[in-house]
């Protein structure tokens, strides 16, 4: 992924502006198909630059500030302890948990039976399948489970299946789909074919906040309610889904962001911690993980550089001083003072 970013991608935004992130994302589509992660990294650097030149968070550029502070999800591992872990959850404030399904129906509805038995009304539950469930299994799935109150039952059926999706939301307990969502034209054809009630937002999936952005659009348009979901990403990318979910009336439920089975880790990287079961909208510039942006603009000053001088530029400023000079007034930069 390094060797793909520093070969391959980044060199084709070098020259744009910061807030040129179509034309960014078009570059980048252009260079390579696929490799959304990566493309995700770069994308949302650019709202990170964004936001360092005006002094600003990036839900700012996404539609400023709806949700001040997001509810936390948890995703249980252990099938064999979830009780216990559940109720040291609820001890901490979470009131959100998930976990997997799809090995063995009757254990599944089992245990969903227990959950929901076990705590208060106000626990949240949302099974995934992961797409491991026939459409006969995951009807008889939600007929046993129709009582228990289940937030929504994440992706049951194969991807493609949006015909049996569809059919599976007449059951009453709201549809979630992940597999089936890889952009644009996915959320489109899920909406056409009324085949989900809530969309799961990975910005590793989809490339980054900006198209993620427009995938949320197509869903508050259709009336389909969105999660973020980070499992896999550390703080920075913890806090660039918080950034999407806080600037957006499209997500009314608990994230599930890296507070896990799945944490990744970084040295030097800022944790984001959750207090009584809520994330807060990081404040300031960004994130607040200064020390990571830090090390993330000398690398990025280092790329560019290799490439020869005259190419570290950034709408005709060079880098150094979009790194030195992070607060320049948004009034100089719409008078084209990038000097």
């Amino acid at each position: 992924m390094v060797s793909l970013i520093r070969d391959v991608l980044a060199p084709t935004l070098i020259g744009l502006s910061a807030f040129d992130v179509e034309r960014a994302g078009h570059a980048l589509d252009k260079a390579l198909p696929h490799h959304s992660p990566s493309k995700a990294s770069l994308i949302n650097a650019m709202y990170d630059l964004q936001g360092k030149l005006l002094g600003q968070p990036a839900n700012t550029f996404l539609g400023g500030c709806f949700h001040n502070q997001i509810p936390v999800a948890v995703g249980i591992d252990d099938e064999n302890d979830v009780i216990n872990r559940v109720k040291s959850l609820w001890d901490q404030g979470i009131r959100t948990i998930k976990f997997k399904v799809g090995g063995e129906v009757d254990r599944d509805i089992r245990l969903i039976k227990r959950l929901r038995d076990s705590f208060p009304d106000t626990l949240e539950i949302r099974p995934d399948a992961n797409a491991g469930f026939t459409f006969s299994e995951a009807f008889r799935f939600l007929k046993a489970v129709g009582d228990c109150r289940l937030q929504y039952f994440e992706q049951p059926l194969p991807p493609g299946d949006l015909r049996g999706l569809a059919r599976l939301r007449e059951l009453g307990t709201p549809i979630a789909v992940d597999e089936s969502l890889f952009g644009l034209n996915y959320a489109l054809g899920l909406a056409r074919a009324d085949a989900a009630d809530v969309f799961i937002i990975k910005l590793i999936k989809l490339g980054g906040l900006h198209q993620a952005s427009k995938v949320v659009a197509i869903a508050e348009a259709a009336g389909i309610a969105c999660v973020v979901v980070s499992p896999y990403e550390t703080s920075l990318g913890v806090a660039a889904n918080l950034h999407l979910a806080a600037s957006s009336r499209a997500f009314p439920y608990a994230a599930e962001l890296g507070t896990g089975v799945s944490t990744a880790h970084l040295p030097g990287i800022d944790s984001l911690e959750s207090i009584h079961g809520f994330h807060r909208r990081p404040e300031g510039r960004w994130t607040g993980c200064e020390r990571s942006s830090v090390r993330f603009y000398r690398r990025r000053r280092d790329l560019l550089n290799s490439h020869g001088p005259g190419v570290s530029r950034i709408a005709g400023s060079s880098l150094r001083p979009l790194i030195s000079q992070p607060r320049r007034s948004f009034q100089s930069l719409k008078n084209g003072n990038h000097g």
